[in-house]
């Protein structure tokens, strides 16, 4: 269960809900502004005694702020996004990676819409 994980490390207190982001599916990324966006399937608002699920949203923000942001990985790590990105027969290798789970602290430069 994510609470638990989340609670073991500390992560979890009570007033201080934690989004959980599920089902990430179609993004972009424009490299030259550091501007990201994908569409995730599903978000929870996990609080310690409850979980409530919102509705589906995207999530964008600036690359480099977000990566500054994680303050926790949890989980396995796992290597296994290799392949290629891109359109129009303009694709180029990438790969990625992480642990299961990141945490990744509030910050004006991301945005969760719809919640």
């Amino acid at each position: 269960d994510v609470r638990e994980c989340l609670a073991r490390a500390g992560l979890l207190l009570e007033g201080a809900p934690v989004l959980y982001l599920s089902g990430y599916k179609g993004g972009q990324v424009n490299p030259a502004k550091g501007d990201f966006v994908f569409n995730c399937s599903a978000i929870y608002e996990l609080m310690p005694t409850d979980v409530r699920l919102c509705q589906p949203a995207i999530f964008s923000g600036k690359v480099l702020s977000a990566l500054g942001s994680i303050i926790a990985g949890i989980g396995r790590p796992m290597t296994d996004a290799m392949g290629t990105c891109g359109k129009a027969g303009q694709s180029v290798p990438s790969s990625g990676g992480g642990n299961m789970f990141l945490v990744i602290d509030e910050n004006d430069e991301i945005t969760i819409g719809g919640v």
